[in-house]
């Protein structure tokens, strides 16, 4: 009887710990910190193109806009970038969508993520 149950821990340990793994890319925190240290726009936007090619490789598109939101939050001088990514993020979601035909997430969510790139342009 325990047997099950601990491998059912054990299980869930590690599903849980795979799951955090997979919502931030390696190196996010680093990039986070080069972006808010960054001495111009110019600078912010290349270690910004980096963290996006990072998070969409690796972790989505979803988790870069948690990541954009997260920055634009802490330094408002890099919210103009941010919002650029923020929306070239969310078209880029949109096309992926379109390309892999996942049309359960793109009717179910296509609304919210074209709010959020039109958002992302004002």
């Amino acid at each position: 009887m325990k047997r099950p149950i601990i491998l059912l821990l054990t299980a869930g340990f590690l599903m849980s710990g795979c799951l955090s793994f997979a919502q931030d890319p390696k190196g996010a925190q680093e990039l986070s910190s080069k972006i808010m240290a960054a001495k111009d726009n110019k600078e912010a936007f290349i270690l910004f193109q980096k963290a996006k090619d990072a998070f969409v490789k690796e972790a989505g598109f979803n988790e870069f806009a948690l990541f954009l939101n997260e920055i634009a939050g802490k330094k408002k001088s890099l919210e103009p970038l941010g919002n650029y990514f923020l929306g070239l993020n969310r078209y880029l979601q949109l096309k992926n969508l379109e390309e892999k035909q996942d049309w359960n997430e793109y009717f179910d969510k296509g609304n919210a993520y074209r709010q959020e790139l039109i958002s992302s342009l004002s």
